[in-house]
């Protein structure tokens, strides 16, 4: 792991993975689960975004079968949250909001999803980002951060210069969220 380590933060990806790989033989579940999330990360950074989501994935699995047999690991939280990266550069709204669904509660969920539009918006990626508010918006038209995220769409609209978009949203933010 710490060879690993030395090649990742030096950005030396494949001895990086090299290493991670064989320390994912490990029997120690703390010492295999970190392993597979480093190589997670050798993914994005490579730019193999889709094999990043899959070893997240993979990641969030054994941590869940790990906590089963009563063995704690917080990597689980850690990988969802970074796997938000990996959907965004695929744009893949749909299957991030599905599997954030099916691997964790409501709440959590609704955070997940809400990182990803502001990731995505954040990346210039304003179709899909309006697309993922008005999932959330359509989710809780009456939650707090509804008018939030139609605001969001506002300035996304604003981003890509649909003017007459700029405004039509507007309209619904008063008349939906106004006083």
């Amino acid at each position: 792991m710490q060879l690993g380590e030395h090649f990742f933060t030096s950005n030396e990806l494949e001895k990086a993975r090299k290493a991670y790989l064989e320390a994912l033989k490990s029997t120690s579940p703390k010492i295999h689960s970190f392993a597979q999330y480093k190589l997670a990360w050798c993914d994005y950074n490579a730019g193999d975004y889709q094999g990043a989501i899959t070893r997240f994935k993979d990641v969030i699995d054994y941590t869940e079968k790990m906590t089963q047999k009563g063995d704690k690991n917080a990597l689980k939280g850690e990988a969802l949250n970074d796997i938000v990266l990996s959907f965004v550069q695929i744009e893949a709204t749909d299957e991030a909001i599905q599997y954030f669904e099916s691997k964790t509660n409501k709440k959590r969920s609704h955070k997940l999803t809400q990182k990803l539009a502001d990731v995505m918006a954040g990346s210039g990626k304003h179709d899909s980002a309006i697309k993922v508010y008005r999932r959330l918006i359509e989710g809780g038209p009456l939650e707090p951060e509804a008018p939030t995220y139609q605001n969001s769409i506002v300035k996304s609209y604003e981003q890509l210069r649909k003017r007459d978009l700029v405004f039509k949203e507007m309209r619904v933010l008063v008349s939906d969220f106004g006083p």
